[in-house]
Formats: structure tokens, sequence, C-alpha cells
């Protein structure tokens, strides 16, 4: 299965988008380029430098990071801010996980164990 990434020059559109956390699993980064062929690329925001890639879920943007100082061997997965429905939110975590064959076992954290950040 491959993942339909968002590909060559498409980085500035997304930069643009405003991503807000929403889970986080416990594997490396490297694990969507060498299963998915996903690239993975290095940049940074207002807080920190991290290591990422993009892919569409359906029609939705979705970004996957792994940040300076975060725990080795995790990724946080990054929705747009537009989705407020937590319910919503839980589906489309599963969702991305089942997609990269990600085991529920690898889910640290998701928003619905704090839905008011």
């Amino acid at each position: 299965m491959t993942a339909n990434a968002i590909s060559n020059g498409a980085s500035a559109p997304v930069n643009a988008i405003d991503f807000i956390p929403h889970a986080i699993f416990g594997v490396p980064i490297s694990y969507f380029s060498k299963n998915y062929g996903l690239k993975i690329e290095s940049s940074h925001d207002d807080l920190d430098a991290y290591e990422g890639t993009y892919y569409i879920e359906g029609e939705l943007p979705v970004a996957i990071r792994t940040y300076a100082g975060h725990p080795k061997n995790t990724v946080t997965l990054y929705l747009p801010s537009t989705l407020q429905s937590v319910e919503k939110i839980s589906v489309l975590v599963r969702d991305v996980a089942k997609h990269f064959g990600i085991d529920d076992s690898a889910l640290q954290w998701e928003r619905a164990q704090d839905p008011a950040l």
C-alpha cells in the first residue's frame, strides 16, 4: 500500500495550513519513508525544528512530525485546525493508523484523552 503523498513543492501550501496535534504514535519518522515511500523533510516552525511528512487522508491534509526534543521513536499526527469534532478526530486518528499499519498499542496519546487542548 502506498500513501497518497503530497509531493514535490507542495510544502509551501501545506505550511499555510494551521495544523493541531491530535495523536502521538510510538513509531519513528523513518517508518513512513521506509515502508510507504513518503519523503521526510526537515523544517521548522515558530517553536522548533522538526522532521516530517505530509499526505492526504481522503481529501484531508495530514502532517506527521517529530520535533527536536520529543521522545525518540515517536511521531505526532497533526490535522487542520478546522476540525473541531473530537469524535471525528478520533475516527481519523484510527483511519491514519490503519492506513499505515500502525498497531493500536502504538497509540500513546490522542485528543480524546484531553479534548480541551
